[in-house]
């Protein structure tokens, strides 16, 4: 929850230059880049080929985890 409520409230901080806003948003890349890896590691193939709806949410999932990290980077190495 902590990791979803600090870019909501302190947007505008977390763009500021500093050592803390790049350590926050460094820290949310790694850890939502790690979920992207999980994606691939944790659910192979066998667990969601079997259905469509089992497809589509890993598809959705897979796409919404390179949405998050992207976002996080690209706030990290633009700011």
């Amino acid at each position: 929850m902590l990791l979803g409520l600090a870019p909501l409230l302190l947007a505008a901080d977390l763009l500021r230059p500093g050592r803390v806003p790049a350590a926050v948003l460094g820290a949310e890349c790694v850890f939502w880049g790690l979920r992207w890896a999980a994606q691939f590691v944790a659910f192979p193939p066998g667990t969601w080929r079997g259905s469509r709806l089992h497809r589509a949410g890993y598809a959705g999932f897979t796409v919404l985890w390179t949405w998050i990290v992207a976002v996080f980077a690209a706030a990290l190495f633009t700011r």
